[in-house]
């Protein structure tokens, strides 16, 4: 059997998703393709990498946004999907907004009739969505590029793609298959950026300083205290008081 239709649901960091409805506040008014659109051009994470390649294949793709609540609740109300906001108590909004979602991701692959779910994010569905959304598709695939979730998170999974060598017995040994997928880059990046005539930074760092970089973040310093290194990310307070970064 040719499995021809793929649905590839990511997630984007919150902070970035609040920055641009900052930035653009207009957005938020906007119908749902509009928005993911918008999003999608902002070439944040994997953006519509994976989709624009495997339509260029011959498959039939589509990408949703799972965790972004205000794209998410726009396509809910264009196809007549009601989602109620709970009382404003942090916890029971967290909760409610993330079963809601699961809600609303149903209904897209409902319409869609996907072949192939693609995660992008193994720690967003908990392990009884994940394993109620596999009665509607043939193959459950997902990826990972960070510490491992929870057993339970991984065990539904038919394929799992990896590009940490390592991983690939680690996750087989738990069930699912693996395989390892090194990162890429896509040059329609370099497409989107203009010319730089000037360059005004010797060494720049895109990323974060957690325990889990522990090793990076050493070679980053080293590297530090001979060059200046301009950062933008996250995890400062993980860093040693007299860090060089």
């Amino acid at each position: 059997m040719l499995l021809k239709r793929i649905l590839i649901v990511d997630t984007y960091y919150p902070e970035f998703v609040r920055t641009l409805y900052a930035q653009r506040p207009e957005l938020q008014t906007l119908p749902y393709q509009a928005q993911l659109t918008a999003f999608i051009q902002q070439r944040f994470g994997t953006s519509d990498y994976y989709s624009r390649h495997l339509t260029a294949l011959g498959y039939d793709t589509q990408d949703v946004l799972a965790n972004n609540t205000i794209v998410q609740w726009q396509w809910a109300k264009e196809h007549h999907i009601t989602v109620h906001h709970w009382p404003n108590l942090p916890y029971i909004n967290r909760l409610t907004n993330r079963l809601l979602l699961y809600k609303i991701l149903r209904a897209q692959i409902a319409e869609f009739r996907p072949d192939i779910l693609y995660m992008q994010n193994l720690s967003f569905c908990d392990p009884l969505t994940l394993h109620s959304l596999k009665k509607h598709i043939s193959l459950l695939i997902g990826q990972i590029a960070s510490p491992l979730p929870p057993t339970p998170f991984i065990k539904p999974y038919d394929l799992i793609l990896t590009s940490f060598p390592h991983f690939v017995e680690r996750i087989r040994a738990l069930g699912p298959d693996s395989e390892y997928l090194k990162i890429g880059f896509d040059e329609s990046i370099l497409t989107a950026l203009q010319p730089v005539s000037d360059k005004i930074y010797d060494v720049v760092f895109i990323g974060g300083f957690t325990q889990v970089h522990s090793a990076a973040t050493q070679a980053l310093e080293t590297l530090a205290k001979h060059v200046r290194v301009d950062v933008w990310g996250y995890g400062i307070e993980h860093l040693a008081a007299d860090s060089p970064l």
